[in-house]
């Protein structure tokens, strides 16, 4: 067989008539080769950029069928591809498209979509957590570097969101991330961990968690593989933090630097308009700084337990 199949359609003569692979297939080769292929998306829909096109989805200007089938036209798969998405099927990865009920309708709150700050096409998703709209979701940020008390503040806050009912979401990344994860883990509460990409389901420090989140929650992704790239890397880290603030209600910050990734998290969410809420730092600690300029752009502050769950009900 050729390296590329010259149609869409003769996909099936790997899939058969399974309708489920072979939209699978697509989206995962559509969004993977984004860039190559947006150009004939916008002229189509007479749009500029992916904001367009995400708020013509969004409000049902641009239906899901036409869609597919503009991109049958366009699109080229490679058996690679198809064995890609049989690998996900057996590692139980499935994607969520912009057009599934099950994808965050918080990130598709069109108010404000600004540049950089757009929704992706697909979800790369593991877990039992199927519907990420079950309940609100709210953000919990903070450094890798934290001190103890900060790790203990992150994991009650953890459990005080199980508590109240709302879904986690995190980086999964060490320090604030891992307390929030664990408390939430704790209480039985549902956590969705953002991470760059879906496979593999990293980091490597966190691997106990892994099995315990699945149990309840889920991993989301806009990557599928991991690349061997390190300034790709590092740029999938940061536009990650978009996906965090984007699904959630509002985020959270508990012991942060000025220059750290927590900079990012609340920068998209004050651009979304989702409300920061802040720890104040313990003594004349090393995080002051970060905490003096979030609430100078808005964050609100908090001292303990009690007060973050009125600011939460006041938020959500």
């Amino acid at each position: 067989m050729e390296k590329y199949l010259l149609k869409f359609d003769d996909l099936k003569q790997l899939a058969g008539n399974d309708i489920k692979i072979n939209e699978k297939v697509l989206w995962h080769v559509v969004w993977k080769n984004w860039r190559k292929i947006r150009e004939y998306v916008y002229r189509k829909f007479r749009i500029s950029n992916m904001e367009d096109l995400i708020k013509l989805i969004a409000t049902e200007k641009i239906k899901k069928e036409d869609l597919i089938e503009l991109l049958k036209t366009i699109v080229k798969v490679t058996i690679d591809d198809y064995n890609e998405v049989k690998e996900m099927e057996k590692k139980k990865i499935s994607i969520i498209s912009v057009f599934d009920k099950d994808y965050p309708e918080e990130l598709l709150n069109m108010k404000e979509i600004t540049e950089n700050i757009y929704p992706p096409l697909i979800l790369y998703h593991k877990g039992t957590l199927k519907n990420l709209n079950e309940a609100p979701c709210i953000a919990v940020v903070g450094t890798r570097r934290c001190s103890d008390a900060g790790f203990l503040m992150a994991k009650n806050i953890g459990k005080l969101i199980a508590k109240m009912k709302f879904i986690l979401v995190t980086g999964f990344a060490k320090g604030i991330d891992t307390g929030a994860t664990q408390g939430a883990i704790e209480a039985n509460g549902k956590v969705i961990e953002v991470r760059p990409w879906i496979d593999p389901i990293g980091p490597a420090y966190n691997r106990d968690l892994i099995p315990k989140i699945l149990k309840n929650g889920c991993f989301i992704a806009e990557n599928f593989k991991m690349r061997n790239n390190s300034s790709w890397i590092k740029m999938q880290y940061q536009l990650r933090n978009r996906i965090i603030s984007g699904i959630s209600k509002l985020v959270i910050i508990v012991e942060a630097r000025p220059k750290g990734g927590s900079m990012h998290q609340v920068e998209y969410a004050l651009k979304r308009k989702k409300p920061v809420l802040i720890w104040k730092p313990q003594n004349n600690t090393e995080f002051r700084e970060a905490y003096r300029t979030y609430t100078s752009q808005g964050a609100k502050s908090f001292k303990t337990l009690e007060e973050l769950e009125e600011l939460i009900k006041q938020c959500v």
